[in-house]
């Protein structure tokens, strides 16, 4: 018995004190929104934001087994629910220009596009090797240069004109907490899948203008701030060094 339980330690042991190696990867996948980026409840403070593409590259160099230091350059983006966007604008503007009553069959023409961040991050990589498999860990933060999407409504009735638009760009705090399943084929190289939770926030720059045809005009200014969360799930390959 005794005997037995010591095979077991040995053979347990040799399998997870296999050496760290330091890596780099590139991987692909899926961007999913996450809380009030997701939501279409108000145009003012949610996102409106769809299922879109992610890539990133990664590295990690270990310092002593078990523990490094990473970093990650990471490029997202999302799509907009155009629709739902579109309904909730034209209320907002119709609730900012209460004295202007906008007929059923006034030209309504709305553009928007997509989402867009590039993250800059880095923070401690914390992982467990079982022979060639690894599950590792990371916490890091670091800039995201955010560009949210253009917003532009313009309303054309008789002698009416209001034109009411958003965008801007952001360098905004960011970070990424994940954990991944690293599988070294070789020496050289392996295949990684891996989950990251991404946090952030936007500021998106509105101007409003409405000109009545007859010399009165308004121009209204403000800043909104959007969440930005999502679930980055991706797969890719690691070269080993």
């Amino acid at each position: 018995m005794k005997k037995s339980m010591l095979i077991s330690v040995i053979l347990i042991s040799s399998l997870i004190t296999r050496a760290q190696v330091s890596n780099i990867n590139l991987s692909m996948g899926a961007t999913i929104p996450l809380g009030d980026y997701k939501s279409t409840a108000d145009a003012t403070s949610t996102g409106y934001a769809g299922t879109g593409f992610t890539l990133n590259i990664g590295g990690k160099y270990f310092i002593v087994d078990y523990l490094g230091i990473g970093g990650t350059l990471n490029y997202g983006t999302n799509s907009t629910d155009e629709d739902a966007l579109k309904e909730s604008w034209l209320q907002y503007v119709k609730d900012l220009y209460p004295d202007y009553v906008i007929p059923p069959d006034a030209n309504v023409e709305f553009n928007t596009n997509l989402w867009n961040y590039v993250n800059l991050m880095v923070g401690p990589v914390f992982s467990i090797p079982i022979s060639r498999i690894s599950f590792e860990f990371k916490a890091q933060a670091g800039i995201s240069f955010i560009t949210p999407p253009k917003r532009e409504l313009y309303i054309t009735y008789t002698n009416n004109e209001i034109y009411n638009n958003s965008g801007g760009s952001n360098v905004a705090f960011g970070y990424l907490l994940g954990a991944s399943i690293v599988f070294q084929a070789n020496d050289d190289y392996g295949v990684r899948v891996g989950a990251d939770y991404f946090g952030s926030k936007a500021k998106l720059d509105l101007e409003s203008r409405v000109d009545d045809g007859i010399g009165g005009s308004e121009i209204i200014t403000e800043v909104w701030e959007v969440p930005v969360t999502a679930i980055h799930a991706t797969v890719g390959i690691v070269y080993f060094f």
